[in-house]
């Protein structure tokens, strides 16, 4: 973080937090009464801010990932996902389905958002929780939207996002298969160091992850979210909501499919990808979308990037094999 951004965010501390906010101009007639920590912060750290008169949600991107802090991460992300922000706004399909974006100190690598009411991440979905089809219709209507959007010139170079395509690509297609990669699998599952193993000594299956990998860092034309999964999706009372597009990059729009397709198949809701695909209104390939959900299974099941899943080997080695089936297939 750089000399200029001497602000941590600390729920533990009402008083500097309404001192920055007040120093940047916002809420200036108003008081912080609390704080509290919200969400798993994957990558930022995530603050409910209690005023007087309102709620927000506070952000602020350190130089690491939250939820591991031992991986360096790019501070420049908070900007993106402002911009981001900016970038929809005109587009009620979009913005409409995501918290009002209030503001952004790039300084201090903070933004501030709506707070959503009795909104909670759809990561109950891998502990049972169900959609409905009038739910994949609104992802669906959602991601037709985003796709749509053309970026503003001046909007091009954000966009790009590299350095967090970077470290995502790293996670997502590198070290995974790299036998040298350090993870100790056997922890999370016995037996599964042996699968990723197996996986690992496929070459075809590796090169085809190579290409899939070159083809997410390939800068393209439609503006994606980037991290299209459960845990950026929001139940809240007037439907489904997306929200942490800081990931967002312009690249090919199967990546955000894939991903989507990929964590229906980790919680049992594969029957309603057809009714996904007839709403979804963009142009695309299907089976790269397949390939991309391939790439996700994987890294999923034997990468940094666990999910919260109630999984045995067998369950595991039979999305590597679905994996298998859709990177080569």
């Amino acid at each position: 973080m750089s000399a200029a951004a001497c602000f941590f965010l600390d729920p533990s501390n009402p008083s500097a937090i309404e001192r920055r906010l007040h120093e940047l101009g916002w809420f200036t007639d108003d008081r912080v009464r609390s704080a509290e920590r919200i969400g798993d912060g994957n990558m930022n750290l995530t603050v409910r801010v209690r005023l007087g008169r309102r709620t927000v949600v506070v952000k602020q991107a350190r130089p690491w990932v939250e939820k591991y802090p031992s991986i360096a991460a790019p501070v420049g992300r908070a900007e993106v996902e402002a911009a981001f922000y900016r970038a929809v706004v005109a587009e009620p399909a979009v913005s409409g389905r995501m918290p009002a974006f209030l503001g952004a100190d790039a300084a201090s690598h903070l933004l501030v958002l709506e707070d959503v009411p009795d909104a909670h991440d759809l990561t109950a979905m891998y502990r049972g929780e169900r959609l409905e089809s009038a739910d994949v219709e609104e992802l669906a209507e959602y991601l037709t939207a985003l796709h749509a959007i053309e970026a503003a010139p001046e909007e091009r170079e954000i966009f790009r996002n590299r350095e967090m395509r970077a470290l995502n690509h790293a996670h997502q297609y590198a070290i995974p298969l790299d036998p040298a990669n350090g993870l100790t699998l056997d922890r999370i599952t016995p037996g599964l160091d042996t699968l990723a193993a197996g996986l690992r000594r496929d070459a075809a299956y590796c090169a085809r992850v190579a290409e899939l990998g070159a083809l997410y860092l390939a800068d393209g034309a439609t503006l994606l979210h980037g991290d299209f999964f459960p845990g950026s999706w929001l139940h809240t009372p007037l439907g489904l909501a997306a929200i942490d597009p800081e990931f967002c990059f312009l690249g090919p729009a199967e990546y955000d499919l894939g991903v989507l397709m990929a964590h229906f198949l980790f919680t049992d809701h594969e029957a309603l990808l057809p009714v996904f695909r007839a709403m979804y209104g963009g142009r695309c390939d299907w089976r790269l979308v397949g390939a991309f959900a391939g790439a996700e299974l994987m890294r999923r099941v034997i990468g940094v990037a666990q999910l919260p899943l109630q999984a045995d080997l067998e369950r595991k080695r039979d999305w590597l094999e679905q994996s298998g089936e859709l990177v080569c297939g």
